[in-house]
């Protein structure tokens, strides 16, 4: 493990669940990554959760924290005016910042979903 010095966090917002940002270890393979706006896997309880990383720092109030399992996206989603705008949908009408993402994300990015595929049947007559 890296020394307390060189260690990185990321406060990642949960797409379900919690709508209270939660710390991550950022682990040294995706340290130079990882971005405000990168997309993430992380362990909650006996679960994996995907989530937004919302903030980079050097240090955290809590003691035990996992690491994030996985980064899904190497760049940042989110452009800083969104990542703006989200903020200030969540105060102006009073929702969570979980929900505001939730309006700027489309499905694709917060599910796993594949691209249509169309069956068509000919007619061999």
């Amino acid at each position: 493990m890296s020394s307390p010095q060189t260690q990185r966090f990321a406060t990642v917002l949960l797409d379900q669940g919690i709508d209270k940002p939660l710390d991550y270890l950022v682990d040294a393979k995706i340290a130079s990554h990882i971005a405000v706006g990168s997309r993430v896997l992380v362990p909650l309880q006996k679960s994996e959760r995907k989530g937004t990383v919302i903030a980079l720092k050097n240090a955290s109030s809590i003691s035990k924290i996992q690491p994030i399992f996985k980064l899904l996206s190497k760049t940042s989603l989110i452009s800083p005016n969104l990542f703006k705008l989200a903020q200030w949908m969540s105060k102006y009408y009073a929702c969570s910042l979980r929900k505001a993402f939730k309006m700027l994300f489309p499905a694709s990015i917060r599910k796993e979903t594949q691209a249509k595929e169309q069956l068509f049947i000919k007619r061999l007559y």
